[in-house]
């Protein structure tokens, strides 16, 4: 346990063992086995967070994030199990079942303003490990019916930052499709900016660490102007997320943000929820 621990800490570590680092690795251990039986049993459910257009002000599409409803805890978020889901063995098949579902719920969005709703899909590092990932995004868009272009693909650092030339081969494949490439989590990772230029990639978006705050402090807004400014020298298109305020939307567009998804406009979404989201609370331009 402490060799595993000094290796996390990265090269010439020393680790001493306490009893916290067992603690530690009995509550991984017994969290992996809890979300073995949850996919199993069919305890994750998949919420939709809308994104609106900054020039129309209407809705343009979705983020599908996952949520597990716990039958002791009630429904988690992401950051009480998502790390420890994309470590776990079952990833690559929870991944798959994401991206499925994702297509079915977004096959069935109306049409508004005569556009169709896209629809973002996270995918688990593991996942790119598959061989047939390509195969199942296929197979998952044939079965729902979904346009190729409705789709589309969030990498994060994690994935970028593989040099077997695996992820850049995966995403031209998916990108020949119609399929759509954003950077997730942009700025927050030292590789985010190299990896720009190598990796096939439609849009980044801003993360919410620093849109919380862009209107008050100075350094923020610094990085959210550079982000677009370089993200349109790259002919890429910006989303930003973790939006609240208007002055935060007015503040995004007037940088040159294309879009933005946040509590401003709602909340993750159950599946029926945000059908009726669409249907009763189509935003208005800001």
């Amino acid at each position: 346990l402490a060799l595993h621990h000094a290796k996390r800490a990265g090269s010439l570590q020393l680790r001493r063992f306490s009893p916290s680092m067992r603690a530690e690795a009995i509550d991984r251990r017994h969290l992996d086995l809890e979300l073995r039986r949850a996919f199993r049993d069919g305890e994750f459910e998949l919420h939709s967070q809308p994104q609106i257009d900054l020039a129309s002000g209407v809705v343009s599409g979705a983020e599908a994030l996952l949520r597990w409803r716990h039958p002791e805890r009630g429904l988690l978020m992401p950051v009480a199990f998502i790390d420890a889901l994309a470590r776990s063995a079952i990833a690559p098949a929870v991944g798959n079942w994401i991206l499925q579902q994702a297509c079915r719920d977004a096959a069935g969005w109306p049409v508004l303003h005569g556009r169709r709703l896209k629809v973002g899909v996270n995918l688990f590092p593991a996942q790119f490990n598959d061989d047939a990932l390509v195969e199942k995004v296929d197979a998952a868009l044939r079965a729902s019916g979904l346009p190729a272009d409705q789709l589309e693909i969030e990498l994060t650092e994690t994935i970028a930052l593989r040099d077997d030339g695996v992820a850049e081969k995966t995403l031209l494949q998916l990108r020949s499709r119609g399929i759509r490439v954003s950077y997730d989590d942009f700025g927050t990772g030292h590789a985010s900016l190299s990896m720009l230029h190598r990796l096939p990639v439609d849009r980044v978006k801003i993360d919410r660490s620093f849109v919380r705050d862009v209107v008050a402090s100075r350094g923020d807004k610094a990085i959210v102007r550079s982000i677009t400014l370089i993200a349109k020298n790259f002919d890429m298109e910006v989303i930003a997320e973790g939006v609240e305020s208007r002055d935060q939307v007015l503040l995004l567009r007037e940088f040159g943000c294309h879009e933005v998804q946040g509590f401003l406009y709602s909340m993750a979404l159950a599946p029926r929820l945000f059908e009726r989201w669409l249907s009763d609370h189509v935003p208005q331009a800001a």
